[in-house]
């Protein structure tokens, strides 16, 4: 399903609830006027930014509302004030375990918001199974799923 087929509030409710399992990619468009990314990165193209609750470099003031991402984000060991309106994202893709991968295995995972979809992420672009899901997570090895949230 594409972004702006969502609320604000469901796309905020969907990343703090992956968030809280998760570390997320961000792709956005760096050159939306609303962006907040330091001048040297906004290029055409898309930009990935790193979100976590537990990142190697910490993110003290992530702020996740329904006017978008905001916090201070290390771009070559320099801080930096960041904001990403929804409105400039393109795409959030698991990036690997979060704070909670250590919980012990015969814990239920936490329910996935309905209106994501897992796929690999190796899998081709197909924008006619954009809205369908992909195996589930950990189902017979091979690429990490992660979830592609497309705009028609």
């Amino acid at each position: 399903m594409g972004l702006d087929r969502l609320s604000n509030k469901e796309k905020a409710d969907a990343f703090n609830a992956l968030l809280a399992r998760f570390n997320l990619v961000v792709t956005l468009d760096a050159m939306h006027e609303g962006a907040e990314v330091p001048e040297h990165l906004r290029k055409p193209g898309g930009l990935g930014l790193l979100y976590g609750l537990n990142l190697a470099i910490p993110i003290p003031d992530l702020t996740v509302t329904e006017e978008g991402i905001a916090g201070t984000l290390s771009f070559d060991r320099e801080p930096f004030e960041t904001f990403v309106p929804w409105e400039a994202v393109a795409a959030v893709v698991i990036k690997e375990p979060g704070p909670q991968a250590s919980r012990p295995a015969a814990a239920k995972p936490a329910p996935r918001p309905r209106h994501l979809s897992a796929v690999k992420a190796d899998a081709p672009f197909d924008s006619e199974d954009a809205g369908e899901s992909a195996e589930e997570p950990g189902a017979q090895g091979g690429a990490r799923p992660a979830l592609r949230l497309v705009r028609p």
